[in-house]
């Protein structure tokens, strides 16, 4: 593996790895389905950013690895809200878009987040295969 591929493997560790920390005040905990949907977000978007296939397969894994009890509709329109998500100031004094920045804050916006609040598996205790996951996460 070159050093380009290490050191881009290691940023999106480290990336996955910091949008996990809630962001969430004191008086409302971020369950772990939202944390892990967020996270979803992070790598799939990491994935449609860069272009070595390395790069995105491992993207792809690393999404897989945060699939939970949301319904399978909310991924689906997470992607769409991912193609069609353009902020502004991503641009490093440089010129090209900080593809990396972008990306957090994707996993952190406001899209993201009334994708997750549609479809939070919180709402439905019915969706949830370990009734004691349910109980754990959501209570």
């Amino acid at each position: 593996m070159g050093t380009q591929k290490q050191a881009l493997l290691i940023l999106s560790i480290f990336v996955i790895s910091a949008c996990s920390k809630s962001t969430a005040s004191s008086s409302h905990e971020t369950s772990k389905e939202a944390q892990d949907f967020r996270k979803y977000a992070t790598a799939i978007c990491l994935g449609s950013s860069f272009g070595e296939a390395s790069v995105k397969a491992d993207a792809n894994r690393s999404a897989n690895v945060y699939l939970g009890n949301v319904d399978l509709q909310a991924y689906e329109s997470l992607r769409s809200q991912l193609q069609s998500w353009r902020p502004d100031g991503f641009a490093t004094k440089n010129g090209p878009q900080a593809a990396i920045a972008r990306c957090m804050e994707f996993s952190e916006s406001d899209a993201v987040n009334q994708v997750f609040r549609r479809f939070d598996p919180c709402k439905n205790q019915d969706v949830w295969l370990d009734q004691k996951d349910f109980k754990t996460q959501c209570n």
